[in-house]
């Protein structure tokens, strides 16, 4: 569901939770009634981006559920990030960030609260809103159909992942959309306060309040399922940053954009397969703990890249960093420096509909490519807030394939031939 500020998302969503809750605390062996090992624990998740907003937001609503007679008649101990149930020690609800999903996986999860999940791409140490969402929501596969995920949010582009999600058409998804003054009798359209925000700023007001935001007329990607994915390609640079390398024999361009606050850096890693263009590789480096990025780290990971595959040509935007260009170039890698404009990105767009460009495993890219907005014949730009360094990478490096290549590999077969 998409909602407006001030609408009691939170409060809706620790509903569906204690009312889950309800579902499994009525049952002798609830693990045993869905078919699972008896008395084996199940959980119920309350997510927001971080575990401490979590714990201030839905699952502070849980909380408040849980002073209902029903639930203290099963004795709850409540914590800071928990609660069990003296009374029935074989299910927990439990707060959980993003930044932490990986933590998350592999228990019995009867129902997940994903609250606010426009925000969490916001969040520096995660792998962003559409990887969390597909991993943490097989988690309630384990109970069939009496497994849910709730999804309440406030929107903010079209092609944001809330606005998404509510305009697919899935026969096992409800989905609303609501205003804050639908949701909330308090907040009425024509109170004053309100309408001081409709006159400050309208633009902001439709989009907080009346779920209104960026047209898809404005948006670069009105249609986001364009974007040609395959789920069971491997993405190399996820697995290089975490020191594993697969053998290949094929030629790449390794693709980069950093960021100018040096907070962000885009990666993709390209390469031509039976004439269709594919990234083997795409990666967006975040600060781990820190405001910004550890040049030095940056410059370790590219070259454990380089040296565990074939790379004929770099490409990025202007980057200060000269030692790391240097140290490239000691690898045998031409070195060239491409600023993009409207036009290479259009190039990317026709090649997924003319289904000659596919990427690797990469979901938070999607989030990427709905920041992009149409400025006008010539230029396009990105949402408030948004970023796009992995979709530049990628841009960047397809035009590298096209450019440089496609030639080098057209050459490297007349030298076989011959």
């Amino acid at each position: 569901m998409v909602a407006g500020t001030g609408g009691g998302k939170s409060a809706l969503g620790g509903m569906f939770l204690a009312r889950e809750t309800f579902d499994v605390l009525v049952r002798v062996d609830p693990a045993r009634d869905y078919n699972l090992q008896s008395h084996s624990l199940i959980t119920i998740y309350a997510i927001a981006k971080s575990i401490d907003q979590a714990a201030d937001t839905i699952f502070a609503e849980v909380v408040n559920r849980m002073q209902a007679p029903f639930f203290q008649d099963f004795q709850p101990r409540v914590r800071e990030y928990d609660i069990t149930f003296r009374k029935h020690p074989d299910i927990q609800i439990e707060a959980g960030g993003a930044v932490s999903a990986g933590s998350l996986m592999g228990r019995n999860v009867k129902a997940i609260g994903m609250d606010e999940i426009t925000s969490w791409d916001e969040t520096q140490s995660q792998r962003g809103a559409w990887n969390v969402y597909n991993r943490l929501r097989k988690s309630t596969n384990r109970f069939g159909f009496h497994g849910h995920v709730f999804v309440i949010s406030m929107c903010w582009h079209m092609n944001d992942i809330i606005m998404t999600l509510v305009r697919q058409k899935d026969p096992n998804s409800l989905t609303k959309s609501y205003t804050t003054w639908e949701m909330n009798p308090l907040k009425p359209f024509e109170s004053p306060e309100m309408q001081a925000e409709l006159n400050k700023d309208p633009i902001s007001f439709w989009r907080d309040y009346g779920v209104q935001p960026h047209s898809s007329i404005e948006s670069y990607y009105p249609e986001i399922s364009a974007v040609k994915m395959n789920d069971e390609r491997i993405n190399l640079l996820e697995h290089a940053q975490e020191g594993r390398f697969f053998p290949s024999e094929k030629t790449y361009v390794l693709s980069a954009d950093p960021s100018i606050d040096n907070c962000n850096f885009g990666l993709a890693l390209m390469t031509i397969e039976n004439d269709k263009i594919v990234a083997d590789g795409l990666l967006r480096l975040v600060p781990q703990g820190k405001k910004e990025l550890d040049p030095v780290e940056v410059k370790k990971l590219l070259l454990s890249i380089l040296k565990n595959y074939h790379v004929a040509y770099f490409l990025t935007d202007q980057w200060s960093y000269n030692e790391a260009i240097y140290d490239i170039k000691l690898h045998g890698v031409e070195v060239l420096f491409k600023p993009l404009r409207k036009e290479e990105h259009d190039s990317v767009k026709n090649a997924f509909y003319e289904n000659s460009l596919e990427l690797c495993n990469f979901p938070e890219i999607l989030d990427e490519f709905g920041s992009l907005l149409v400025l006008d014949s010539r230029r396009i730009g990105v949402v408030r807030k948004g970023r796009i360094d992995t979709v530049d990478a990628l841009t960047r490096g397809f035009w590298g394939v096209k450019t440089y290549l496609a030639q080098h590999n057209a050459g490297l077969a007349l030298v076989e031939v011959i």
